[in-house]
């Protein structure tokens, strides 16, 4: 592979280990669904309006994976200080896409575990509980692609008037 892919490759890592800094720090906060913002997981409960035991159970989950999350990002901390170190002492290319693929693996276990979480979180609910939980991923998702469309608008902005 070229260096050109090579670069996009670690970009790629370092984009997925940011993105997984994000949601580490989400479920570090309360939030034992792997999404976004603080107590993210709470308002969803209240927002699904789950009975009392549904409650328990959705708590229980968080409880049941948080020392797992917290070793997933003591882990990826080590994995990300470790490739700066290789970066700033000149490694070679295949030294820097040798540590971004075990980071890119690290994250690949992250999100199987995040889906497998959240399916069992999924099992707990009511049919018209996952409908209204579905309504209000679908929404976040929609707000954050209009987020993304305006900071890419803005980039492209700055870049016309720098010319």
């Amino acid at each position: 592979m070229n260096v050109q892919g090579n670069v996009k490759r670690w970009v790629v890592a370092a984009t997925l280990v940011a993105l997984g800094g994000m949601a580490s720090v989400a479920v570090a906060k309360g939030d034992p669904f792997g999404m976004h913002g603080p107590a993210l997981g709470e308002k969803m409960i209240k927002k699904l309006e789950l009975t009392e035991a549904q409650q328990e159970q959705a708590r229980a989950m968080r409880d049941k994976y948080r020392a797992d999350h917290k070793a997933a990002r003591e882990q990826m901390k080590a994995q990300m200080k470790q490739f700066k170190v290789l970066e700033r002492a000149g490694a070679s290319v295949a030294e820097l896409k040798a540590q971004a693929d075990v980071m890119a693996a690290l994250m690949s276990e992250k999100m199987v575990e995040r889906a497998v979480q959240m399916r069992e979180f999924r099992a707990i609910l009511t049919a018209e509980q996952l409908v209204k939980m579905d309504e209000l991923i679908e929404q976040r998702h929609q707000k954050h692609e209009a987020k993304m469309k305006q900071r890419h608008e803005k980039m492209a902005e700055r870049e016309k008037s720098a010319e």
